[in-house]
């Protein structure tokens, strides 16, 4: 991204948020504590950050690190990147590009199994290269990439400017420019079924064309857009087909500037960009084409009175699969500014978050936005808002705030970046100075925390006697943070941890309630479980022996041994996370069924556990319960409900599942669900594991 100059707003940033600017404030997930992911001090500087994030909540991110070179006064720019598994931690960096090369123009995709794929331009003495990288879900970086086009390095020769797009299944397009003397053409390559294709020119016999965007729908068809002589023009490639002849989309007579595209589950495509005319100030403007159809014609939604004129330090665009959109950028008088789209067309009023730069937003499968920017201290700080699929944007929180008064790393970096998973959380990536003076910027990245923990069946023995200790323990899993496992034993008494030992005092029955919070306040839904508590024996005091064991005395065998470690269930997997329960004629390219797949280390009785994901409001005390009457003016959640489960025989090592939807003779409606696994052996249950993943109708 392009840095602009623009004046400090420290003293803006007292007035806080401009009047009326945003809407009833809603309940919104939860920022947890930055953690910085590339090496300070000598390490070299954390450069242009970008990641992505799959349905089950692995992310990756990928940035370019400034070190210095072999040589007196050289200094390398290599690609780095680090991963974290759902509810696991960041590994550290791994380099992906060779030192002594010139890497920029890094750009991230992942597809809908979490595949990651990175595109990058490299610089060597002899050659320029555009070069690609990638990570098989559950596996490691490939030392070696693909090489899409190469040029002979010869004066200001160059492939700039890449931008990628992944599909659902792995397909992958990426466009750039080459620029080669005083011609700028735009290239494009596409990858099908693992192999990259040659690159082809896309922008016709324009040798004046440049800073192109891509996007890819469900389906793998292709939108490529770019300049040409402040023209925004425009191609598309169907699957297994070859990219269309050029058409141009703005209008005659204006200046178009930084163009953007998306599209949405259905096909249909929408750009954006910054646009301006002599003597005319610049504005945001906007057009669209459904699915194999033609564009219409484009119009204006910021540079009116009502909306604020256009600066140059930030535009976005979203949409998520219905069509719903969101565009975000900064005016004249250095607000952010966004406006939404209905997918049935018909732009809102612009909502504007107060002052800030380089904002980004972005939609999970929910329709759930959320927003993120520069704060307006020009010091590195970062702001969020977040935006409830049907609600309104919640008040501007912050981050991070910057610690020192450093150079502004984060806009000429290109400014945070945001991702988002499928269950509603979302993780910020950006770069800031790691103190006062002139320190050296470092990676940083949050998660907002928008999921409730989940708790795998909870031991509780069914019989218990008084006097004696009862073991109890519950595996419960959370996507970014620990879980703090809370017990009530229904005799007035209480414990925390995952494990707990407790004694009753007297027989009777009593009911077993299990809980857990994680570190952003977010609850799980409440466990219970029966227990039966049955009188001491005759004759024994309180903690004596099991009923059936010895008596203590001179021959009793010492402490029992502890119980077999639980089983390992890893790397839990599903061929598609969007799928049919039967086939349909017409609509979009979707499997029936999936396939899930994960690891055992022996063998063990493996639980399916499925969960619907459904509206709820948030209680007083926290946790998500049914919509009723009198809960309707609480903040919405989004509540599990179990509604039903399958147990069978794992064995060890890899094993794989096919499921289409059907519990016995019960089939599962269309809706949003989570997979709860867990496995059992020797008396021992492991870690509960989790997938999302959506039935279409």
């Amino acid at each position: 991204m392009q840095a602009f100059g623009r004046p400090s707003l420290i003293a803006l940033a007292t007035a806080g948020l401009v009047a009326g600017g945003v809407g009833s404030a809603s309940a919104a997930p939860t920022w947890l504590a930055p953690t910085t992911l590339s090496a300070a001090g000598s390490g070299g500087n954390g450069l242009w950050p970008r990641v992505v994030v799959d349905r089950q909540g692995d992310a990756t991110v990928a940035w370019i690190r400034e070190a210095p070179g072999r040589g007196f006064g050289e200094t390398d720019f290599i690609v780095e990147a680090a991963s974290r598994p759902a509810g696991g931690s960041w590994s550290a960096p791994t380099a992906l590009s060779p030192i002594g090369q010139e890497a920029h123009g890094l750009q991230l995709g992942i597809d809908g199994r979490g595949n990651v794929t990175a595109v990058w331009s490299q610089t060597g003495a002899t050659r320029v290269t555009l070069r690609t990288a990638s990570r098989p879900v559950d596996g490691q970086w490939a030392p070696q990439g693909d090489v899409i086009a190469t040029l002979p390095r010869d004066g200001e020769d160059s492939l700039r400017w890449p931008q990628l797009a992944v599909d659902e299944q792995g397909d992958a397009s990426v466009v750039w420019n080459r620029e080669v003397g005083d011609d700028v053409v735009v290239q494009a390559a596409d990858r099908r079924d693992g192999e990259w294709g040659d690159p082809v020119d896309i922008s016709g016999d324009d040798q004046t064309s440049g800073r192109p965007d891509v996007a890819r729908d469900e389906q793998g068809n292709a939108t490529a857009v770019w300049l040409s002589n402040g023209i925004l023009r425009t191609a598309a490639r169907p699957v297994r087909g070859a990219w269309s002849e050029p058409v141009g989309v703005s209008d005659a007579g204006e200046r178009a500037y930084d163009p953007q595209v998306v599209v949405d589950g259905h096909g249909s495509a929408t750009a954006v960009w910054r646009s301006d005319a002599p003597l005319s100030d610049p504005v945001v403007r906007t057009a669209s084409r459904p699915a194999d159809a033609a564009w219409g014609t484009p119009i204006t939604i910021g540079g009116s009175r009502s909306v604020g004129r256009v600066s140059f330090t930030g535009l976005g665009v979203a949409v998520d699969a219905e069509g719903n959109a969101l565009a975000i950028w900064v005016d004249d008088q250095h607000e952010v500014r966004t406006r939404s789209r209905s997918a049935s067309g018909g732009w809102a009023r612009s909502v504007s978050f107060g002052y800030g730069y380089g904002p980004q937003v972005a939609f999970d499968a929910r329709g759930d936005a959320t927003a993120i920017w520069e704060g307006p201290d020009g010091l590195g700080s970062v702001r969020a808002a977040s935006h409830p699929a049907g609600g309104a944007w919640s008040a501007p929180v912050d981050v991070h705030e910057a610690d020192g008064y450093g150079p502004d790393y984060s806009l000429q970096d290109s400014g945070p970046q945001v991702a988002v998973d499928g269950l509603g959380n979302a993780i910020a990536v950006w770069t800031a100075p790691t103190g006062g003076g002139m320190s050296a910027p470092v990676v940083m990245a949050a998660a907002a925390d928008g999921t409730s923990p989940l708790l795998g069946d909870p031991s509780v023995p069914s019989t218990g006697v008084a006097g004696q200790p009862v073991n109890m323990s519950v595996s419960p899993f959370d996507m970014w943070s620990a879980v703090t496992t809370t017990w009530d034993f229904g005799d007035g008494t209480t414990a925390t941890g995952d494990a707990a030992s407790h004694t009753y005092s007297s027989p009777g029955e009593r009911t077993v309630t299990v809980g857990g919070v994680d570190a952003a306040g977010n609850r799980s839904a409440t466990v219970t479980r029966t227990i039966v508590i049955a009188p001491a024996p005759d004759g024994c005091p309180l903690r004596c022996p099991p009923i059936d064991g010895p008596k203590p005395g001179p021959d009793a065998p010492g402490p029992k041994a502890p119980s077999a470690a639980p089983p390992q269930l890893t790397g839990l997997r599903q061929s598609a996370s969007r799928w049919r329960l039967r086939a349909a004629r017409h609509g979009r390219r979707l499997p029936v069924g999936t396939t899930l797949r994960f690891t055992l280390d022996r063998a063990a009785t493996v639980r399916f556990e499925f969960v619907r994901r459904a509206q709820g409001r948030r209680g007083a005390k926290g946790g998500c319960a049914k919509p009723t009457a009198a809960n309707r003016s609480r903040p919405s959640c989004t509540r599990s409900v179990l509604v039903g489960s399958s147990s069978f025989a794992g064995r060890p090592g890899r094993n794989e599942r096919r499921f289409r939807g059907r519990l016995g003779a019960k089939a599962l409606q269309p809706g949003r669900y989570l997979l709860r696994a867990s496995a059992v052996a020797d008396g021992a249950m492991s870690a509960t594991a989790a997938l999302p993943f959506t039935i279409v109708r």
